[in-house]
């Protein structure tokens, strides 16, 4: 997209150069467009918020978004604009409060306390050319003299009288025509000032021929229950520069809601026999069938014009994907679909239930696959060790959360009361484990763990060092525990915690050396018994 900066300037200045007026819609534009050969201004007739100039024309599309007191312009020698016709829109955001917004939200009354004047547009357009580098000034085309006769018409003057009984002539001095009766032409007609005694009329039946091409509805109606409306069709605008375009004009209110320009590619605008409206199509298979080929989109533009924040939607699709894009936050892509993928892909049910794989979910968000492939996956790739709470459970009743499993006919339930967190086999007996808050730990079965690989069974082998018995007195005497046992400052430093499989082995070690302790002391008491025997025996 090819961008432009005009120069800010104030729009009265260029005035007095050239207060050239380029052709607008009837009705209270929301600017005055004041133009020369190398810049266009508009200068705004009313208070707004924000201003955005877009011009479209060559292939280009330039967009720029004003501050209010700011003077939108378009500048030829910044713009680069290439020779040709272009297409200008302005739209202007007004200054809301918040209780004008309210208004507007809860009365649907969209002109409270807006600083400009009542009925007027928020939205404006127009055309302009540009021809050698620069721009043609508007100027409307004077009525031509009809071209000379080369010899007179095969036609009779019926002479309308006026009023006063006068001759109604036109400015020519020809007179007018009334025909008090049906008119019926065998052959073709030619209208206009350009008409030639012998035209060649081709297939034509009805031809406009001049430089000024319009046919006006004008409805007559004066009583209050009909309606009374006047509608133009119109061929090209009459400014010098103007456009080359043919429009339906709603000549009482001032706007042209249809207009075709010229050079628009066939069947931009095609309706079918069955209703169905084409966008580049003339064979359209849908209600709206829009074909491009490169992308075909829909724009969804919130301009501002109801005190609501400006905001710019695209739905579009080709080859790649179709996607919902941003298009007023860096055109970002929330939602994307790839071609090929599967039905019911996303499905929401009627009552919020969330569908994926599914056209029946059973609940609020049910996952489904049929190919082995059923995994969801929570992902932060953000570099932090903060702790995250990726899943969370929240019932708001108060009462408990519980997570199941489901393999075939096992179900194990996660789940908690309003005093622990229980692990329970759905068997018809109690949990398989509870742990309440103070941390105590219920199981109903055998607790099985991971054990150090060396058991100390190294205390029975024939080098190992075992304590004389006076150095252990000495040792539990100086530290009040046993030696390779966790003291009681040991167990504060480490906050009361502890491995309980390695305390267990150390207590093993101890039991294994008292094993050897009280064989030794066996010994010495068989010994002293033997001796015992034999004093009594010397008696």
């Amino acid at each position: 997209m090819t961008t432009f900066k005009p120069g800010k300037a104030i729009a009265w200045v260029l005035a007095a150069a050239a207060s050239l007026v380029m052709a607008q819609d009837k009705g209270k534009d929301l600017a005055e467009t004041i133009m020369n050969a190398d810049i266009i201004y508009f200068e705004t007739l009313g208070d707004y918020d924000t201003i955005e100039l877009t011009v479209s024309g060559q292939g280009n599309l330039f967009h720029r978004t004003y501050e209010g007191w700011d003077v939108p312009a378009i500048n030829l020698n910044e713009s680069m604009l290439a020779d040709g016709e272009y297409t200008f829109e302005l739209r202007a955001t007004p200054k809301w409060n918040r209780a004008d917004k309210t208004s507007v939200t809860e009365n649907g009354d969209q002109r409270v306390g807006l600083a400009v004047a009542p009925g007027t547009n928020f939205v404006q357009s127009g055309y302009f050319r540009v021809v050698n580098g620069q721009f043609v000034l508007p100027q409307e085309e004077g009525v031509l003299t009809p071209v000379a006769q080369s010899q007179p018409h095969n036609t009779t003057h019926h002479s309308a009288k006026a009023a006063d009984g006068e001759i109604d002539q036109d400015d020519d001095g020809s007179d007018d025509q009334v025909i008090a009766d049906d008119l019926i032409v065998d052959g073709s007609a030619c209208v206009g000032l350009d008409c030639v005694n012998g035209e060649s009329f081709g297939f034509d039946t009805i031809r406009l021929k001049e430089n000024n091409l319009r046919i006006k509805f004008q409805d007559t109606s004066s009583s209050a229950s009909f309606p009374s409306r006047d509608w133009q069709l119109t061929a090209n605008d009459s400014a010098n520069g103007g456009a080359n375009k043919f429009s339906i004009d709603d000549i009482d209110g001032g706007r042209t809601p249809f207009t075709i320009e010229a050079g628009a590619p066939s069947h931009s605008l095609y309706v079918d026999d069955g209703g169905r409206m084409g966008l580049g199509t003339s064979t359209p298979v849908t209600d709206i069938h829009v074909v491009s080929g490169n992308t075909p989109t829909m724009r969804l533009a919130q301009d501002g014009s109801s005190g609501f924040t400006p905001q710019t939607w695209d739905v579009a699709g080709n080859e790649t994907n179709f996607f919902v894009r941003d298009a007023t936050n860096g055109s970002t892509l929330p939602l994307r679909i790839r071609p090929s993928a599967p039905s019911n892909a996303i499905f929401i049910d009627t009552d919020g239930d969330i569908g994926m794989g599914t056209s029946s979910p059973s609940a609020s968000q049910h996952i489904n696959r049929s190919n082995g492939t059923a995994k969801l996956l929570i992902q932060d790739t953000t570099a932090s060790s903060t702790f995250l709470s990726m899943i969370e459970m929240n019932n708001a009743s108060g009462g408990g959360v519980a997570f199941r499993m489901v393999n075939g006919s096992d179900t194990i339930d996660f789940n908690n009361t309003s005093s622990e967190f229980r692990v329970n086999f759905n068997d018809g007996d109690n949990q398989e484990m509870a742990l309440d808050a103070d941390g105590n730990l219920e199981i109903d079965g055998t607790l099985t763990t991971m054990v150090p690989k060396t058991v100390p069974d190294y205390v029975f082998e024939a080098d190992y060092a075992l304590m004389p018995m006076a150095d252990l007195e000495h040792f539990v005497k100086t530290n009040k525990h046993l030696p390779g046992i966790p003291s009681q400052a040991d167990v504060q430093a480490a906050n009361y915690k502890m491995n309980m499989v390695e305390l267990q082995f150390q207590l093993l070690e101890k039991i294994e050396e008292l094993t050897l302790y009280t064989i030794d002391q066996q010994k010495t008491i068989q010994m002293l018994h033997q001796r015992l025997e034999q004093m009594e025996q010397n008696r």
